[in-house]
């Protein structure tokens, strides 16, 4: 699942930083019947697009499971959470490569063309909260 907002595009990418994209600290998703517990949480990378026209990177998030039914429950809840988000379902193919992901992304964002290759990143949480987190770039 692919969730995108026009307010996600900045001057700096994430690899330049150790901390968490705050929006990320949002991809959490509850069930909406119990309230008070976490129930599931789902993965998560971030895409980053370069953009020509402006230097800046868009960042789309892209969450993952199994189950269609918590991906349906978890997209109601983080449009709800984040106001003027757009989602996409995906359902990948045997095929689903960095070609196939290029191409949706620029289908969300309404581009014909980007300006180089997309980067995939990963947050890696600290293990204390003194230290600092990373992100990893997924090949």
């Amino acid at each position: 699942m692919f969730f995108w907002s026009k307010k996600w595009t900045f001057p700096d990418s994430l690899i330049e930083s150790n901390e968490a994209w705050a929006i990320t600290k949002q991809v959490y998703f509850r069930n909406v019947r119990k309230h008070r517990a976490l129930a599931f949480a789902l993965p998560y990378i971030v895409i980053e697009i370069p953009l020509a026209k402006d230097k800046n990177r868009v960042r789309i998030l892209l969450s993952y499971a199994a189950d269609i039914t918590l991906m349906i429950g978890a997209m109601d809840h983080f449009i709800k959470v984040e106001k003027g988000i757009n989602a996409w379902l995906e359902k990948p193919d045997c095929a689903w490569n960095r070609d196939v992901i290029t191409s949706v992304c620029k289908r969300i964002i309404n581009v014909d063309t980007i300006a180089g290759d997309i980067v995939l990143l990963r947050y890696h949480e600290p293990y204390h909260k003194k230290l600092a987190g990373k992100w990893e770039v997924l090949e």
